[in-house]
C-alpha cells in the first residue's frame, strides 16, 4: 500500500477507536418487544501513575442496538448504570439517539471508574430504551474485559 493511501486507513483507526471482545461476557439481552442490546466490543484501560499508582481508569463500551419493531425506538445513555464492585457510574456523554424500526445502530459509551480493568462489569439499562412513549424493560449486560466472570450470573 503507498504512503499516500494509508493515511486515511490510520485516521479511520484511530477514529472509530479500538474495541476487543471481552474475554467473558454474558449472551446479548432481547426484550418482550425484541428489542436487542448486545455488547460487540470493549476497551477498558487502567491509567498509571509514575510510580505505578492509578490516576484514572477508562472504559469504553460499544453496543449494538437492534429494533425490530415498528415504531422509532429511543435510547437515553444517561439512564445506563455501569457498575464494577462497589462503583456505580453513568456515562460520560448524554443525549439521545434513536434507531428507526428495522435497523441496528451501534452506540459507544465511556465511562470513568475507580477499578481495574480484571474485574466484573455491569451495564444495566433503567429506563433508557423507550419504544414512542413506552418504557422497554431488558436485562443487564455482564462481562470481564481480562477474564472469567467470577461468580456473577448473568441475569436473564
Amino acid at each position: 500500500m503507498k504512503p499516500c493511501r494509508l493515511a486515511p486507513v490510520i485516521a479511520l483507526m484511530a477514529i472509530s477507536g479500538c474495541y476487543l471482545k471481552p474475554m467473558s461476557a454474558s449472551p446479548p439481552v432481547q426484550s418482550q418487544e425484541g428489542v436487542r442490546v448486545e455488547l460487540s466490543g470493549e476497551d477498558c484501560e487502567d491509567h498509571m501513575g509514575v510510580e505505578g499508582y492509578p490516576i484514572s481508569r477508562s472504559l469504553s463500551a460499544k453496543l449494538r442496538i437492534e429494533n425490530p419493531a415498528r415504531e422509532l425506538l429511543m435510547f437515553f445513555p444517561e439512564s445506563v448504570r455501569m457498575s464494577v464492585e462497589d462503583w456505580s457510574v453513568t456515562p460520560l456523554f448524554s443525549g439521545t439517539f434513536q434507531i428507526v424500526p428495522g435497523q441496528r445502530r451501534d452506540v459507544v459509551l465511556e465511562f470513568s471508574h475507580h477499578s481495574i480493568c480484571d474485574n466484573d462489569f455491569k451495564i444495566a439499562f433503567g429506563h433508557a430504551l423507550a419504544l414512542g412513549a413506552q418504557p422497554v424493560q431488558i436485562g443487564d449486560l455482564w462481562f470481564n474485559p481480562l477474564g472469567q466472570l467470577h461468580g456473577q450470573q448473568p441475569r436473564r
